[in-house]
């Protein structure tokens, strides 16, 4: 049990989700929090912008065509730009009948696809480390677990898997990938930048750098990245908990001290690893649970 469930142990404590509510994972993450007891303030410090359009178009037509073995997805906002690229065709069934299988990094970017009329055919835990871990992955091209997706596809695509991502992606899945023996393509899909900071709320950033707020929940490397860009660096009582280890990572190249980890990429694993961070004599050590690496 959590021990954010036991109690309303972030009673008087302020958080900042540095996301928009009206983001699902915002939406989710400020609920976990609120039933802790913590006054949630949220805004959204980032915006998404297109990528490499052309790259992406000719990427699109390619997988239509059956060119890929595998599509491997590591967000809800990746599904968006590829069916931004190809309106009105049924781009994932369309891949499906060419041979073409789907991977996601997690259920959120899973549930994108299935929305989207896709089924997907392997999912990981929410980390470019549990997506290398899939076998049918791992195991690279001449794997059993890709022999059925053979029978359907063209064999001039046993080999190759597609990879559209952010532009800011680290290279530690694409080199996995590689290493496994796949002919990766890797797109750049989408990019995310700082927003104006004239339409964020009143005194945020006072908040951040003062330490008007108890923490700061770090859900992807481009948002610690736009905190940086748009306000600097925090007040040191300022706590910052970061949803996986290459969050963290990105968060510490910016310059951030991060001082909690949640120990899976949900919500409620988030909203514990606040808890241990700002109220540590909540949390019993028999409540602390693995480590899950978070990929963003």
């Amino acid at each position: 049990m959590s021990a954010s469930t036991d109690s309303r142990a972030l009673d008087g404590r302020t958080v900042l989700v540095p996301r928009a509510e009206d983001a699902s994972r915002a939406d989710s993450i400020a609920a976990a929090l609120r039933e802790a007891g913590a006054a949630v303030v949220s805004a959204a410090l980032t915006r998404t912008v297109s990528g490499d359009v052309e790259g992406l178009a000719r990427s699109v037509e390619a997988l239509a065509r059956g060119d890929y073995r595998w599509l491997v997805l590591t967000s809800a906002r990746t599904v968006a730009a590829l069916l931004g690229a190809s309106p009105g065709t049924e781009l994932f069934g369309c891949a499906r009948r060419r041979g073409t299988q789907i991977a996601a990094v997690g259920e959120a970017t899973a549930g994108a696809v299935t929305r989207a009329g896709g089924r997907v055919d392997a999912i990981g835990g929410g980390s470019a480390r549990a997506l290398l871990a899939l076998p049918a992955l791992a195991d690279g091209p001449g794997s059993p677990d890709n022999s059925h997706s053979a029978e359907s596809g063209s064999p001039s695509n046993e080999a190759n898997l597609l990879l559209p991502c952010s532009r800011r992606a680290t290279p530690a899945l694409e080199d996995g990938l590689t290493a496994a023996g796949w002919h990766v393509t890797c797109v750049e899909a989408y990019d995310h930048v700082p927003v104006d900071p004239a339409g964020l709320p009143d005194g945020l950033a006072s908040l951040w750098q003062h330490g008007g707020i108890d923490a700061v929940v770090i859900t992807s490397g481009s948002t610690a990245r736009a905190a940086v860009t748009l306000w600097g660096h925090p007040s040191p009582a300022v706590r910052i908990v970061a949803i996986g280890a290459s969050t963290a990572q990105a968060a510490i190249h910016c310059g951030l001290t991060v001082d909690g980890i949640a120990d899976a990429a949900t919500p409620r694993a988030l909203c514990d690893a606040v808890v241990r961070t700002c109220v540590p004599d909540a949390v019993h050590p028999s409540m602390s649970c693995p480590r899950e690496e978070h990929h963003q």
